[in-house]
């Protein structure tokens, strides 16, 4: 389980559909978990600074790894303690789907970017509820039709790659658990919701 706080960045060394190598400044040992652009990965390797990660066909076909490339910088995040504070949400690191940036406005020092995003995300979100945008704990502003809007604040943009968002630029998604759970629970009592 994360928080979807992004407390640092790492830089993709190789990416290959079976294969991750990032660089990055993180304190881990091979065998834990790690959110990288909010999908969690298991570390098979760590040596000189290098994190090597394997990647599972699905992961590949359902996140948006398949439109990174080298040089590209990624949000991680270690797995929340019993201790950690829960300054976020619970992000499970399981991608509900891709979206992709149709919308960027400034807005002083803070923007707001307008996704586009598949219905299997946009069934479990709220206006004002939480979503995980390439793994950051983030708050829908307004919901639409085919997408919805998310505000950044400075510190955000300070320390996730969303700075770097532009038009075109595919996101990681992942809806609130507990929307997930409400609906699921809402649809198997048969109070009429059919579908995804």
């Amino acid at each position: 389980m994360f928080t979807g706080i992004i407390k640092l960045q790492g830089k993709i060394k190789s990416l290959s559909p079976s294969h991750l190598i990032l660089e990055a400044p993180l304190e881990v040992d091979s065998g834990e978990s790690v959110a990288v652009d909010g999908v969690c990965l298991t570390l098979i390797r760590i040596k000189d600074g290098l994190l090597e990660f394997d990647l599972l066909p699905q992961t590949w076909n359902t996140t948006a790894f398949r439109y990174r490339r080298a040089g590209e910088k990624v949000n991680l995040e270690l797995p929340a303690t019993a201790k950690t504070f829960l300054s976020g949400h619970i992000v499970q690191g399981h991608v509900d789907g891709v979206g992709t940036v149709v919308g960027v406005r400034s807005l002083g020092k803070a923007r707001r970017l307008k996704i586009q995003a598949p219905r299997e995300v946009l069934n479990y979100l709220v206006e004002k509820g939480s979503v995980a945008v390439n793994g950051v704990s983030l708050t829908v502003s307004e919901l639409l039709r085919d997408g919805f809007e998310v505000e950044l604040i400075p510190e955000t943009l300070k320390r996730t790659n969303l700075s770097l968002a532009r038009p075109g630029y595919r996101v990681n998604l992942e809806a609130d658990i507990i929307g997930k759970y409400v609906l699921s629970f809402l649809r198997n009592k048969n109070f009429g919701l059919n579908g995804r």
